[in-house]
Formats: structure tokens, C-alpha cells, sequence
């Protein structure tokens, strides 16, 4: 299962770079066949016509796929309704109360100065 998971982020992360590999591994066919500008060779082109071509290809599926689920995601209010009635009455039992007697401090100390003097002798070997 996590090698599965190494594949599939490896997959994710280098994706952008497929086509790269391609016209790598595929160089003399892309050159020979594929090339745009293969009838003119003082451009010295060898293909990088059709590798520029796939990386617009590739660059617009991704926006077009992130517009799509942006268009997706719907946007939903969150509506918070309080009844004014009820908050009146905790008002009033609040503002009557000269102090608060409901709060506890519940802090302790955590350290212990017992523990961090030095030690009282040194021993000689």
C-alpha cells in the first residue's frame, strides 16, 4: 500500500515533465517525423515545435480542469439565527453580579526547583 502511494505522488509530482521525457526518449522520431518545421532547416527546430506544442496542451488542460472545478464548488451561506429573548435574561443574571464566582484558576506549577540545583559534591576518579 505505500509503495502505491510512492507511485501515485511520484506520478503527481513529475507529470508536468512527461512531455519532456517524451521528446527525450523519443527525439529521432519527433525530429524526423512530427517536426512542424522539418522542410526547413535553418531553424535548426529538431522537433522542439512539437514539444512546445505539447506543453501548451498539457498547461491548458490543467487550467481548463481547474476552471471546471471551480465551477463545481458551490458556495454555501452558513446562517446563524439567535433568538434575542433568550440572551436578555443571561444579560440581566450577569450585569447583577458584582463578581465573578464561577472562575477557578486551575494552573499549576510544573517545575519543580528541587530538581534543577546543582549537585552538592563532585566525585574525583
Amino acid at each position: 500500500m505505500k509503495y502505491l502511494f510512492y507511485i501515485f505522488s511520484f506520478l503527481i509530482l513529475f507529470k508536468p515533465a512527461f512531455p519532456v521525457i517524451e521528446y527525450l526518449v523519443n527525439y529521432d522520431y519527433i525530429s524526423r517525423v512530427l517536426c512542424i518545421n522539418k522542410d526547413k532547416p535553418q531553424l535548426q527546430c529538431d522537433g522542439k515545435c512539437y514539444l512546445m506544442k505539447q506543453l501548451a496542451k498539457n498547461a491548458s488542460d490543467e487550467r481548463d480542469k481547474d476552471k471546471t472545478e471551480r465551477r463545481n464548488k458551490v458556495e454555501t451561506p452558513f446562517v446563524f439565527v439567535l433568538k434575542e429573548e433568550n440572551i436578555l435574561p443571561i444579560i440581566e443574571e450577569v450585569e447583577s453580579h458584582e463578581k465573578f464566582t464561577f472562575y477557578q484558576n486551575f494552573y499549576k506549577k510544573t517545575i519543580h526547583f528541587k530538581l534543577l540545583r546543582p549537585p552538592m559534591y563532585v566525585l574525583n576518579s
